[in-house]
């Protein structure tokens, strides 16, 4: 489901898609979900580079909405100090039962977000290269996470070094992370420099 919404900051009046999308994912035999935002000119004509952003061990990936990483992006964009991309924002936790547990210390809890390397690889990166007008190769992906998704950002990078050049992790395990700020998103951005 694609939703538009118009953002005013710093004096520069963008607009915002966001498509909460659904991919299935042979890593965990079902359907899965992830937020993807889309620059606000976004065309099929031209290719973007893509930053995947982690949420932390006990999170989702509404946790990075309280940043606000569209309009953080949309605005240094309009300043000259990023370029136009997409952002994934996708669920970390990949298995069968891949809601927020109870216990967040449990194996099954902490295996999956070393099983979302196969998830990425295998169904969510693939399906996002079809279905967005991505420029793939390794200068034009990042991942980036904080906490456990700062962890895993940097699993994902070494393991997939030839699919991406950028990790990035914030505040990366042990520590706990009660809310993202937008100066968490300025850092991840400032660390990640696509070609």
């Amino acid at each position: 489901m694609l939703f538009r919404s118009e953002i005013v900051k710093a004096g520069i009046n963008t607009f915002v898609y966001r498509d909460d999308i659904e991919y299935y994912s042979t890593t965990t035999g079902k359907e899965r979900g992830a937020i993807v935002f889309l620059p606000p000119n976004y065309t099929e004509s031209k290719k973007y580079p893509v930053l995947y952003l982690f949420h932390g061990g006990m999170g989702t990936p509404a946790e990075w909405l309280g940043g606000n990483p569209n309009e953080v992006v949309n605005n240094l964009v309009a300043v000259k100090q990023a370029r136009e991309m997409l952002i994934v924002i996708p669920n970390i936790r990949a298995r069968e039962d891949d809601g927020v547990p109870s216990d967040g210390m449990s194996p099954d809890h902490l295996n999956s977000f070393g099983n979302f390397l196969n998830d990425m690889r295998d169904d969510l990166m693939p399906y996002i290269n079809e279905h967005y007008s991505v420029a793939t190769g390794r200068e034009n992906t990042a991942v980036a996470g904080y906490s456990m998704g700062g962890r895993t950002a940097l699993y994902v990078g070494i393991e997939m070094a030839d699919k991406m050049t950028n990790q990035y992790g914030v505040k990366v395990l042990p520590v706990n992370c009660d809310q993202l700020k937008s100066r968490d998103i300025i850092e991840i951005l400032n660390s990640v420099e696509f070609k």
